[in-house]
Order: structure tokens, then sequence, then C-alpha cells
């Protein structure tokens, strides 16, 4: 028996529960950072279920073995893996650059320390992955 429509169906209730519970449990002004984590998880969980539920039941019966077969063969093939790095290779290049534009424009406005060093924190986590996966990789190629 697959429990995947079972586990969809329960996020589908708990995302329910949750968005109903933002809106007429947690009104007060006290709790609306309760309220609004309630709505963000309801959202969340309703969505990935019904997404879980629709991928489940509608294209588990469109996909065919041949088209099962040609989707691995195409994941494992080395001209694809090839694009996938590059890819990524370039988001994570312009992904530095936006940061540090972010960086400035929240020194120049004059923002808190605290998230200027935190930004920053990234920036060197950032440099620190580069170095260490380029490492292991020379080692492994």
């Amino acid at each position: 028996m697959n429990r995947k429509p079972i586990v969809n169906f329960i996020m589908i209730l708990c995302g329910a529960a949750l968005l109903v519970l933002a809106r007429f449990v947690f009104d007060a002004d006290s709790v609306k950072q309760i309220a609004g984590l309630c709505y963000g998880f309801g959202a969340m969980s309703l969505a990935l279920g019904v997404g879980g539920l629709i991928d489940h039941t509608i294209v588990s019966r469109i996909e065919t073995e041949e088209a099962k077969k040609r989707k691995e063969i195409e994941v494992g093939d080395e001209r694809n893996t090839r694009i996938r790095e590059k890819a990524g290779a370039g988001a994570n290049r312009i992904l530095f650059y936006l940061l540090n534009a972010v960086i400035l424009i929240c020194a120049f406005l004059g923002e808190s320390l605290t998230v200027i060093l935190l930004l920053a924190g990234l920036e060197v986590a950032d440099l620190i992955l580069i170095i260490a996966l380029s490492n292991r990789y020379s080692k492994t190629m």
C-alpha cells in the first residue's frame, strides 16, 4: 500500500486546521505573531499537500515505463549534469554580487550593525564553501 496519498491528505488537513486556527482562534492583538506563523505554515502545508496529491494522482497515470526510462537517462546524462553544474555556478556568482549590493545598501541606509554582520557572515560562509568544495572535488576528480 502506497502511503504517499495519505501523507498528502494529512498535510491538507493540518494546513486547513492551521489556517482556521489563525483566522478564528488567534485573532487577538497579543497573539498576532502566532497567527502569522499559523498562516504561513498552514498555507505551506496546504499547498504542498494539494500539489503532492495532484502529482500522485495525475502525473503517475500519465508517466509510462518508457517515459520513466528516458527520464532516468536524461537525469544521469553527462551533458545535462554539466549544464546543471554551470547553471549552479552562474547563479552562485550572481547571488554573490547581489548579496554584496544588499550589504552596501543596508550600510548606506543605516541598518543595524547586526543585520550587516549577518549578511557579511553569509559572504564569508559562501567563500569558505567555495574553497572547501573546490578542494574536495579536485581530489575526487
